[in-house]
């Protein structure tokens, strides 16, 4: 959607509820939102938790934008609001002093933030900004955080261009005479400079799908509904009384203030030792990297909430209703065509009608049960391949329309993803040899990512990540990856940042409080490791536990979350029949809310590393005698 405006995005989400329209305007978005919230706490993870909440603002506040709403200026302030009232609900653990030196640190490890002129400006940045009035600092937003050009900026502001430079330069000016009240002199062509390169820094890329399901959820954690509402009524109070400038309200809110953090009393997990123990084994796998070569061989069986069949009559209704609007709109069948038929075409047509009719609720009766296929699923770099066959049971009427399958070919359907775009463009990726049918980027199929049952799936992983993660060395290993890579292994490199490790193991963390025990199920004892966010943190109400072999904490064989508010919670996953290498080759999670209650993978065959040929296994060869697009091959 790179192409799509930011106005047409935000109807698409108000109108369908779109998720995919929403995470593009998160992926636009969400570095601003992350640098300014960072500025504005002076700490990585607070900006974590700001960004999240400004995101769940903006789904709220999605219906009342009008088309000539600059979004760039509109986040850039309600983050600063979204800062200001997450500050003002949180102490700080530490000092102001020991924190500005924590940044300092940090900010030699982050790319740009190294240049001399940018580590003088930063502590300074978001409170000279605040002076400017709302126009210069929209202006200056646009030019120099989101670098757009002095045409874009005119077109988005509706003013001649000309008239931006000559404001653009007014407004850097005035910030420029507002950092030398800090003893910090430069040039305005300097500070232009030191803006653009490093005003936005790039948030992980692995945020975007989290965030905007979390932000389009129904669920919240307490604490991040508080803030959301408590910056809700700051900005409408702000609006409807007076230009409240966000410097004034910096001072009142104590942003750029000392603040003390204070925690629950806590004491150690029962066993620090093995709290280490599993936490590392689970880091592990979270980090390790996938092979280049793979290929995994399983009967994948879900089971779905069931319909009822009043609910598949009125889908079924729904989706002939659809039918007929678009040949009236084609003008392929008018109503007026139908009055005219004869009595005989007329019967005949409601038989069609009837046997279709027929047909879709069958379908919709197998979708909407328990569901098998058997599955193998090719992984080389960013190239992907799944090919399939259904073997759930089918009725008559559907067994009837299967044709047979042609020799020599084990799979009814074969869809590929190609990192390359050239071969892709031209490539089917979608083939049904059941129908003998071939189409060209035309997929609207997902992984079924077996992969994960070795790593751990993208939800935990996020997870481990947040609580005991090297945020910035995930950063900048996600700011290198393709985007083709992303989701494959999004977590594969990241490292532990030690001083969070030592706090959890030892209960000295604000956000996470740890507990060890071990439990008897079935006859078999499990060594677990429970997770739970603390009252007065943003994690409040979530919950993780990992059951492992006592004798092997390498071996995780259940884990469950509860209260994350961007997955289907409560969610558990079950691993067993683990071989010598490790690798379980029974893959069971269960989602009792969602509309799958449970995925069974049962692997048959996994081969790691192996040298097959990648031209040969992801380019397909469609025969002379397949339809693609509905036209031959050749």
């Amino acid at each position: 959607m790179p192409d799509t405006t930011d106005s047409d995005l935000i109807r698409q989400f108000v109108r369908d509820h779109s998720e995919v329209a929403f995470a593009e305007l998160v992926r636009r978005y969400i570095d601003l939102v992350y640098s300014v919230a960072r500025r504005c706490t002076n700490h990585a993870t607070d900006a974590e938790d700001v960004t999240q909440i400004v995101f769940h603002i903006f789904a709220r506040k999605a219906p009342e934008f009008k088309a000539a709403t600059v979004l760039g200026g509109w986040f850039y302030t309600t983050t600063r609001f979204a800062a200001a009232r997450f500050l003002r609900g949180k102490m700080r653990r530490e000092a102001r002093e020991k924190e500005f030196t924590m940044m300092q640190e940090t900010l030699g490890d982050h790319g740009h933030d190294s240049d001399a002129t940018w580590r003088q400006l930063f502590p300074h940045l978001e409170k000279t900004m605040s002076r400017l009035g709302e126009r210069d600092r929209t202006l200056l937003v646009l030019r120099y955080f989101e670098n757009k050009t002095g045409a874009q900026t005119a077109s988005l502001l509706g003013i001649q261009e000309s008239a931006i430079h000559k404001r653009t330069a007014r407004a850097l000016e005035k910030l420029r005479n507002f950092f030398a009240q800090h003893g910090i002199t430069l040039t305005s062509t300097a500070l232009a400079t030191a803006l653009s390169t490093n005003a936005v820094q790039a948030a992980p890329n692995y945020w975007i799908a989290p965030i905007a399901a979390a932000a389009t959820g129904v669920t919240m954690t307490p604490v991040i509904s508080g803030v959301v509402l408590e910056t809700l009524r700051a900005m409408a109070w702000a609006k409807a009384k007076w230009t409240l400038t966000l410097g004034s309200a910096a001072v009142a809110t104590g942003i750029i203030g000392i603040a003390i953090t204070t925690f629950e009393g806590s004491t150690p997990p029962t066993n620090p030792a093995l709290a280490r123990q599993i936490l590392q084994a689970a880091f592990d796998r979270v980090s390790s990297p996938i092979p280049a070569h793979l290929r995994i061989t399983a009967e994948v069986q879900v089971v779905n909430q069931p319909w009822t069949e009043s609910q598949i009559q009125a889908e079924q209704m729904r989706e002939e209703k659809e039918i007929q609007a678009r040949e009236e709109a084609a003008g392929v069948m008018k109503e007026s065509d139908r009055a005219r038929m004869s009595k005989a075409n007329r019967e005949a047509k409601e038989r069609s009608v009837a046997e279709l009719r027929g047909i879709q609720m069958e379908v919709l009766r197998m979708a909407h049960g328990t569901r098998t296929h058997r599955v193998q699923e090719w992984l080389a770099g960013n190239r992907w391949r799944l090919d399939q066959t259904e073997t759930t049971p089918k009725s008559e009427t559907l067994r009837h329309l299967d044709r047979p399958m042609p020799a020599g070919i084990e799979f009814e359907t074969t869809m590929i993803r190609l990192g390359d775009t050239n071969l892709a463009a031209s490539h089917p990726d979608y083939v049904d040899h059941r129908h003998q049918m071939a189409s060209v980027k035309g997929s609207t199929w997902k992984r079924e990512a077996l992969w994960e049952a070795a790593t751990l799936e993208p939800s935990v992983g996020f997870l481990l990540t947040m609580i005991a993660g090297n945020w910035i060395n995930q950063a900048s290993t996600f700011h290198e990856k393709s985007r083709q890579n992303d989701g494959l292994d999004s977590f594969a490199g990241t490292t532990w940042n030690t001083n969070k490790l030592e706090e959890l193991i030892y209960g000295k963390s604000g956000r996470w409080k740890v507990e060890t025990s071990e439990t008897t199920t079935n006859g078999r004892t499990f060594a677990v490791l429970r997770l739970k966010g603390r009252r007065l943190s943003l994690a409040r109400g979530v919950e993780v536990a990992l059951y492992v072999d006592p004798a092997d904490v390498r071996k995780l064989h259940r884990i469950e979350l509860s209260g994350m508010p961007f997955i289907n919670t409560p969610y558990i996953s079950i691993r067993e029949e683990f071989d010598r290498s490790g690798f379980p080759h029974l893959w069971i999670t269960e989602t009792p809310k969602d509309t799958i209650i449970q995925r069974k993978v049962t692997i048959s065959d996994v081969a790691w590393g192996l040298p097959f040929d990648t031209n040969t296994t992801f380019r397909v060869i469609v025969p002379d005698s397949y339809q693609v697009h509905g036209s031959a091959a050749r």
